[in-house]
C-alpha cells in the first residue's frame, strides 16, 4: 500500500508579514495576553472538555492566558459549551468566536495551538497552524504525531493535566523560542506536505503504472 498524504498551498497559508501585535489589534486582543487556540466543531471528539479542563490548570500558572476557541457551534449560545466552561473552565478567560472565515489571521495571534481531540484521521488544522508559524501540542490521534513531528508535543488523549504541562512549558520558553519553534514547524510542512512535494508522489505513481501498461 502506498499512502499519499493530504498536501497545502503553502503560498495561502503563510504570515501576511504584519506582526502579532499588530493582528491583535485588529482583532482587539489584549497584546500581552499568552494565546492557546483551539479550532473546530463542536463535538465530542474534539475533546472541548478536555481542552476546558486543560484551560483551567494553565490558567493559574499563566495568568495573562485567553483561549481561544474557534468553529460551528463554539459560541456563547451554545448551552452545553457554556455550561462545560462554568462547571470545569475555572478562572480561565475563554473567547468563543464561532464558525469564522479567517481562521490563517486568527491564527497569527496565537502563542500555541492545541489539538484536543479524542479520535482524528489526518487532521488539516494542524499543518494550517504550522504553516502560520504556530508551535502545536496534539493528543496521539490519527496521523497528528506524524504531522508534527519533532516541532511539537504530542500527549496522550483525554489527559488535560498533559496538554496544560505541555502548553506551560511553551509559555515559559518565551517568545524568541516559540517563534523558532512556529519556524520548524512551518518548514516541516513546506518540506513534506506542500502541494508541489504531494503533487510529485502523484505524479511518480501514474508514470509508474502508465509504464507498467505500455510493457504489457
Amino acid at each position: 500500500m502506498l499512502v499519499i498524504p493530504n498536501g497545502y498551498d503553502i503560498h495561502e497559508w503563510q504570515p501576511n508579514g504584519v506582526s502579532k501585535l499588530e493582528m491583535r489589534q485588529d482583532f482587539g486582543l489584549p497584546g500581552d495576553a499568552f494565546i492557546v487556540g483551539i479550532v473546530g466543531r463542536y463535538d465530542s471528539l474534539k475533546g472541548y472538555d478536555v481542552f476546558i479542563e486543560a484551560a483551567a490548570l494553565i490558567g493559574k500558572v499563566v495568568h495573562n492566558a485567553i483561549f481561544l476557541m474557534i468553529g460551528r457551534h463554539v459560541e456563547a449560545s451554545n448551552i452545553e459549551l457554556r455550561s462545560l466552561i462554568e462547571s470545569r473552565g475555572g478562572d480561565a478567560v475563554f473567547l468563543l468566536l464561532g464558525e469564522r472565515s479567517d481562521i490563517s489571521q486568527l491564527m497569527s495571534t496565537m502563542d500555541v495551538y492545541c489539538l484536543s481531540s479524542r479520535a482524528e484521521g489526518f487532521p488539516n488544522v494542524v499543518a494550517e497552524a504550522m504553516l502560520m508559524q504556530v508551535p502545536c501540542v496534539v493528543t496521539n490521534v490519527g496521523d497528528a504525531a506524524r504531522i508534527v513531528g519533532q516541532t511539537g508535543y504530542v500527549v496522550p488523549p483525554g489527559e488535560p493535566d498533559a496538554i496544560a504541562k505541555v502548553v506551560c512549558s511553551f509559555e515559559r520558553m518565551g517568545e524568541e523560542l516559540r517563534r523558532a519553534a512556529g519556524e520548524a514547524a512551518r518548514q516541516r510542512i513546506v518540506n513534506h506536505y506542500g502541494i508541489e512535494v504531494v503533487s510529485k508522489q502523484y505524479e511518480q505513481v501514474y508514470k509508474k503504472y502508465a509504464k507498467k501498461l505500455e510493457l504489457e
